[in-house]
């Protein structure tokens, strides 16, 4: 076939040898003795192989959808590819899933994933690879990618290898076990499968082969968890084990003390402690509960061999933030806001990941748990009931007083709501600036009435949330809460009366509250928190409600509103100041390309080009069309070539 009409390219190709060049369509080398389809007049060059390239395929590695032969200039510089996880750099075509944000390389798209063929006489697993047993290689090759059990590259050893592809897996991995049991899910087995990429149950890494719960429970252990030693913690805030990760690839959760998500974040925007503890995390195997490592349970007290004393954990070195500290271990600078390990004695102090390794098994400390009673209290009374099964027991006026969304004001709270509107959270813009003054005359009271007339149209049982409404109750005392809040109770109560549900709320209220730092509190949290307490103490009259209800008042909410009108400020004007040194660096960049570029000698010019330069002067003020009839005669021939020498007609 000499001729070929190829999608990818509007003219005819024509089969022939090649040239010095590239390949439009897989981006490789072509050479002189290449067999390439050209289409000559455009420099339109692919192989002839490339030319053979389907433009839908089916790949194994995610079968449901159908991918297409398109153009790579859409994707961004950080896509990567489906199946190897590397970037395409110069490819100027790949394989895009018609349904889904998937893209892949040409030769990975139609590489097939090694399948599972196992029999009564092997212990382990097989696998088979275009149709063939892969056979066990010695040497690695450059041209393999990465082993698809552990994602980890072929740097020395043995290997089972594919002889039609780039495709192997360590000899360690391909003689893993087919089924086994783990801890983290211990009722049932788990299969080695091959699926579509799936998400690891313990660390949320992507896994084309897993072990899958045998009884289809939607539970996944990639292979690096499958075979490592699970550190398990009893935590008393959570009612289920936490599972300790060290190299967790979660993306989307969120930590349910400080309620940031688990992402790792660039550099420049956190601390160097929150950077070096990224990726370690408590995990809950059996609901969704996680916590980072510097808010979750660490050991209350430590010995380290660089201090004699005991090390004490604390959250806050201090509260503003005014003086810098030096951690003692390592000398660097330390964080006031976050966690820490020092001496009661002395002024000794340590980042929390410089002797984490030394942690014993004690009492282990969440952030704002050092404000609760830390007895060794007899095991409480559990009771059979749970705190839904407490409210489904309520009489309708009760179950009301709970709902009812209290909107004693809705006029009034749309009034102050729009004469706050400064302090919502938004992109403030530099052109901004004359609204700063603003703050300096506004009346904090508006915003406190804002606060007493905001309701939510749920009532109050929108503080709670599944982990809360199906964990049994325990007996504190009268009263009965959820095991996971009775620390809470046990602080606060001091003979006074409230019904079960009444503390139970107070205490997840207060919980929120002790595990948020003043300066990421938004306007919404504050609102819905005065919400709860006004609701709570006019339900049961509990007179503590009262004084938290007036320290919020006077208190937080003050410094909710002087953060505000420093960070209304801060970023007006690090906004200018970003601003003017991105200008600076501008000018400078421009100043810095005008000082070594001269203008050129023009007498260097090629003919062509002086004679353009000669008749631009003459022609620039006339008229286009007129030049179509007036009396030019050309010197030469101008001339243009694509491969070769092609005149142009001479023009008089």
């Amino acid at each position: 076939m000499c001729e070929l009409e190829h999608f990818s390219h509007q003219h005819t190709l024509s089969l022939g040898f090649g040239r010095v060049g590239k390949c439009q369509l897989c981006y490789g080398s072509i050479g002189f003795l290449h067999k390439v389809y050209a289409c000559r007049s455009c420099g339109y060059f692919i192989h002839k192989q490339c030319a053979k390239l389907p433009q839908h395929v089916n790949p194994s590695i995610h079968s449901p959808h159908q991918f297409t032969l398109a153009f790579t200039r859409s994707l961004s510089n950080s896509t990567a590819c489906y199946y190897c996880d590397k970037p395409f750099k110069n490819h100027r075509y790949c394989y895009t899933c018609d349904h889904c944000s998937i893209n892949m390389h040409l030769d990975c798209a139609l590489t097939p994933l090694p399948f599972i063929a196992s029999s009564d006489h092997h212990q382990h697993v097989q696998f088979l690879c275009h149709q063939n047993l892969m056979i066990l290689t010695h040497s690695p090759h450059e041209n393999h990618h990465q082993c698809l059990l552990c994602q980890s590259p072929w740097l020395s050893g043995s290997a089972y290898t594919c002889k039609s592809c780039h495709n192997f897996f360590h000899k360690s991995c391909a003689e893993l076990p087919q089924k086994i049991q783990h801890p983290f899910h211990p009722h049932h087995s788990f299969t080695l499968q091959l699926s579509d990429p799936t998400s690891c149950s313990s660390c949320c890494k992507r896994n084309f082969y897993s072990f899958h719960c045998e009884n289809e429970c939607n539970f996944n252990l990639g292979i690096e968890c499958a075979f490592l030693t699970p550190t398990m913690i009893n935590y008393r805030g959570h009612d289920h084990q936490l599972s300790f990760i060290q190299k967790s690839y979660y993306n989307t959760k969120e930590c349910d003390t400080c309620h940031y998500s688990c992402i790792k974040r660039s550099q420049t925007m956190v601390p160097e402690e929150i950077n070096r503890t990224q990726s370690f995390l408590f995990h809950c195997m059996e609901c969704d509960f996680n916590l980072h490592f510097l808010c979750g349970p660490l050991s209350s007290k430590i010995k380290h061999e660089c201090h004699v004393d005991p090390l004490i954990l604390i959250d806050l070195i201090n509260t503003d933030g005014s003086d810098k500290y030096y951690c003692d271990i390592c000398e660097g600078e330390l964080n006031s806001r976050i966690r820490v390990y020092c001496c009661a004695d002395c002024k000794y102090v340590a980042h929390v990941h410089c002797v984490a390794s030394e942690s014993r098994d004690v009492e282990l400390m969440a952030v704002g748990d050092h404000r609760w009673k830390r007895l060794t209290p007899s095991p409480y009374v559990h009771s059979t009931f749970t705190l839904r099964d407490l409210i489904d027991g309520l009489a309708q006026e009760e179950k009301d007083l709970l709902q009812t969304p209290d909107a004693t004001n809705p006029y009034g709270y749309e009034y102050y709501r729009e004469r706050n509107s400064r302090f919502d959270r938004f992109n403030t813009s530099i052109e901004d600036i004359e609204r700063v003054q603003e703050f300096f005359h506004y009346d904090p009271e508006d915003f406190i009435a804002e606060l007493r007339a905001f309701s939510l149209s749920e009532g109050l049982l929108k503080l709670l949330d599944e982990k809360h409404l199906g964990l049994k109750l325990v007996h504190v005392k009268d009263y009965m809460v959820p095991r996971t809040l009775a620390h809470i109770l046990e602080t606060l109560l001091l003979d006074r009366e409230m019904k079960s549900i009444a503390c139970s709320l107070l205490c997840v209220v207060i919980e929120k509250m002790c595990r948020t730092k003043v300066e990421v509190i938004t306007k919404e949290i504050l609102s819905e928190w005065y919400f709860y307490l006004r609701r709570i103490l006019n339900i049961t009259g509990f007179s503590i409600t009262e004084k938290f209800l007036d320290r919020l008042e006077n208190k937080v909410a003050a410094a909710f509103v002087g953060l505000e009108v420093d960070r209304f400020e801060n970023d007006i004007f690090d906004g200018l100041d970003q601003k003017i040194e991105t200008l600076k660096a501008e000018l400078e960049k421009y100043e810095r390309i005008r000082k070594t570029h001269t203008r050129f000698d023009r007498s260097q010019a090629s003919e062509q080009m002086k004679w353009t330069m000669r008749i631009a002067p003459e022609l620039k003020g006339a008229v286009a069309g007129d030049v179509l009839f007036s009396e030019i005669t050309f010197p030469f021939a101008m001339r243009h070539s694509s491969y070769g020498i092609a005149e142009l007609p001479t023009f008089y």
